[in-house]
């Protein structure tokens, strides 16, 4: 049982017992890192079911599997025009058919992409890939085996954290040497591996560098990683200014030495003035 979509909206329904299986062809539709322009949701359901996936850009989604036998695909334009739009298939199949196997992809590559919220629950996932010959009628792997860890930047190290906490220099020596500059309150943090991962809620962007900005409505948000917990210290509900690099996820990477204090009016002005 199969169909091509070319639509701005649609509901699938296959047999009781069975799930939907979708699989994208084509996906050429605006390209945003937060999907906030042109957009393709799939749900779970029909009604308010759980949003599975939202996509956009032109990279291809792997298969998406729904709970059920029920599934809606909705496109969402904004009034510009960008892109092709989409073209999926899907099929039914059995509820443990797809579960505890791994993907295999059609070519010689493979895109993960891990998309997050604004908060900080859980602490992501581990993968393994595997190389085996295309053509090849088992599933037998080579012995080369390599695992995939979604966390990036420095690992803390003694050296690193016995450093004095503390900044050199000025606010203005600061602003010139790093990456990115804001001011923000701290809604979330966790520590983990060491090292303490927080969420601020944006107040003031001076400098945003490369730095991986999120929105939701009117609020923006960015991730930062103090690579040694406590050095310098960030309390959750505390407004600072921070200062410092970005790492290759986008997150902002402070070190010992970052500069980091509790935001104050005089301070912002100056900021304002740079």
């Amino acid at each position: 049982m199969r169909r091509k979509i070319l639509v701005k909206s649609n509901k699938h329904t296959v047999p009781k017992g069975k799930v939907v299986v979708l699989n994208f062809r084509l996906i050429d539709l605006e390209s945003d890192n937060l999907c906030r322009y042109d957009f393709v949701d799939v749900y779970n359901g029909h009604g308010n079911g759980q949003r599975i996936g939202r996509f956009c850009g032109t990279i291809r989604p792997g298969a998406l599997v729904s709970s059920g036998n029920k599934m809606m695909v909705q496109m969402i334009p904004d009034p510009n025009t960008a892109g092709n739009g989409f073209m999926a298939m899907f099929s039914a199949t059995e509820p443990n058919e797809r579960g505890d196997r791994p993907i295999v992809s059609e070519r010689h590559e493979l895109l993960i992409q891990f998309f997050s919220d604004l908060s900080l629950t859980a602490y992501g996932f581990i993968g393994h890939y595997k190389f085996r010959p295309k053509k090849s009628p088992t599933t037998t792997a080579l012995p080369m085996t390599t695992t995939v860890t979604v966390i990036a930047g420095l690992k803390p190290t003694m050296a690193m954290c016995q450093q004095k906490c503390r900044w050199v220099g000025t606010l203005e020596s600061n602003y010139c040497s790093s990456n990115f500059v804001f001011a923000g309150t701290v809604i979330t943090t966790i520590t983990w591996g060491g090292s303490l991962h927080g969420t601020v809620s944006l107040i003031s962007i001076y400098k945003e560098g490369n730095l991986a900005i999120q929105q939701a409505g009117k609020n923006m948000s960015a991730k930062v990683i103090v690579i040694c917990k406590q050095c310098p210290l960030l309390r959750r509900g505390q407004n600072y200014i921070i200062m410092g690099q970005v790492g290759e996820n986008g997150r902002g990477k402070i070190m010992p030495n970052s500069f980091v204090m509790m935001l104050k009016m005089k301070n912002q002005k100056l900021l304002n003035a740079l």
